[in-house]
């Protein structure tokens, strides 16, 4: 899945104001993680441990997350409650990809028809015979 939807008004909700910057990019990485990997808002523990157990990181913040509503602890990491309703599931995206890709094929396959059915025959012309300087002035009346 090439992308997760985040709303434009994201920097005003109460829960992400409650978690701070540093959460709030935790939690907007969570999302694109969920996206990329196709898991349907569901965060492995290993990979939120490599992102809050660097160092200069804040071990705590999966926790601020979990508090202010935005995770939920589940075995083997976190979900994003309502990741589903504001993005389509790995299956819907891999159903409106392979939906794309025949309506990309048809498209291709129609427009090769029609582009050889329509198709007019362009006259090549024919080169002119060469004739000989010394005739032409013979034909002619010259010297």
């Amino acid at each position: 899945m090439p992308w997760a939807k985040v709303d434009d008004r994201l920097q005003f909700h109460p829960k992400l104001m409650r978690v701070g910057l540093a959460g709030t990019g935790l939690f907007v990485k969570g999302l694109s993680a969920c996206a990329a990997f196709g898991t349907d808002g569901f965060i492995e523990e290993a990979w939120v441990r490599a992102q809050v157990e660097r160092p200069g990181e804040d071990p705590t913040l999966p926790d601020k997350l979990v508090k202010a509503g935005l995770w939920k602890r589940v075995k083997g990491g976190y979900t994003v409650p309502d990741f589903l309703d504001y993005n389509p599931s790995q299956q819907q995206f891999k159903a409106r990809k392979e939906a794309a890709k025949k309506a990309a094929n048809k498209r291709h396959a129609d427009a090769s028809r029609s582009a050889s059915s329509s198709a007019v025959p362009v006259p090549v012309p024919e080169p002119a015979p060469e004739v000989d300087q010394r005739e032409q002035s013979a034909t002619r009346g010259g010297p």
